[in-house]
């Protein structure tokens, strides 16, 4: 199957694909791709992207398919979203490395997300916990099916014009020990785990932790959860925020051991635990097809990278 030419936002780094430029227009203002889109330039889009004539500007024309391809994904959501799936207008997030792995959306008629669906290879390592948290929400799942080798799943889906979190750091590093109090009930400890590490999210970043219109915090993306150094999701945060703040690597590092509470042994430790992470294999095979957007990405994980070896006392 031939892949569709969408509408796909941001220009030069798509990440979201869909087949009317209103309800990617009314998505991209309802949940917002944080990393690279300011919230005015969202506003601004919205009316631009309805419009002939600015669409362009901040968006493009590009190919995308379901990796599963058309008749799996129509056949997985017309079983997740009975009766509803023909009435909505269904917007999908590819990620960014991970290219047999999506996700999508569906919007009603005036923008209001009322479905959130994933579909993964079946057989692929897929963790999303249930327990319940004072201090964050997780989205529930609402459903599971598998179709020729791939498996679909819905979530609750998180309520609109959520944003990076405006909470004090405290309240960042009081949900980090709280998800990891909850996970040692329900995480599986691997037998060669040191006996001092702990259960983390694993991907413990602003665009996953997201805050609502009420001030509830909500966490996504749990597929990285596994036993680690105390402090490592702490620190993958911490480095995720100072990374967009700080371009040199001495700065960015004395941030980011201010804002976390762990002597200089724990953040070494946790340093290292990074510096073998696969999410920080930065090239990820791209090679020359990387966007600008993507080098920028690149470019700050790097920075990341070395701050963790600087902390762990490793030369780069």
């Amino acid at each position: 199957m031939s892949p569709d030419a969408m509408w796909a936002f941001p220009k030069r780094k798509p990440q979201w694909f869909a087949r009317s430029p209103y309800a990617l227009a009314m998505a991209t203002l309802s949940y917002p791709l944080v990393r690279s889109v300011p919230r005015s330039v969202r506003l601004a889009a919205v009316g631009p992207l309805s419009l002939p004539v600015g669409r362009r500007l901040w968006a493009e024309r590009a190919a995308f398919a379901p990796p599963p391809g058309e008749p799996v994904w129509l056949a997985i959501r017309d079983e997740l979203v009975p009766q509803r799936a023909e009435r909505l207008a269904w917007v999908f997030f590819q990620s960014q490395w991970r290219v047999s792995r999506f996700a999508a959306m569906g919007l009603d008629r005036i923008g209001t997300p009322r479905a959130f669906v994933t579909v993964d290879p079946a057989g692929a390592p897929r963790f999303h916990p249930s327990f319940v948290s004072t201090e964050v929400r997780i989205p529930a799942g609402i459903g599971e099916v598998e179709v020729d080798g791939w498996t679909g799943r819905r979530f609750e889906v998180v309520p609109r014009l959520t944003t990076t979190p405006t909470c004090s750091w405290e309240r960042i590093v009081t949900v980090a020990a709280d998800v990891s109090d909850h996970l040692a009930r329900v995480l599986p400890r691997p037998s060669d785990t040191p006996a001092h590490w702990r259960p983390m999210h694993g991907d413990f970043t602003p665009w996953n932790l997201r805050q609502d219109r009420r001030g509830r915090l909500w966490l996504l993306d749990w597929e990285e959860a596994e036993w680690a150094p105390r402090v490592a999701d702490v620190l993958r945060y911490a480095a995720a925020v100072r990374s967009m703040e700080h371009d040199d690597v001495a700065a960015l590092v004395a941030a980011v051991a201010a804002d976390v509470p762990a002597t200089e042994a724990e953040l070494a430790e946790a340093g290292e635990f990074w510096i073998r992470h696969h999410n920080f294999a930065l090239d990820h095979g791209e090679g020359d097809a990387l966007t600008d957007g993507k080098a920028d990405d690149l470019a700050r994980g790097h920075r990341e990278l070395d701050a963790f070896r600087a902390l762990a006392g490793v030369a780069g």
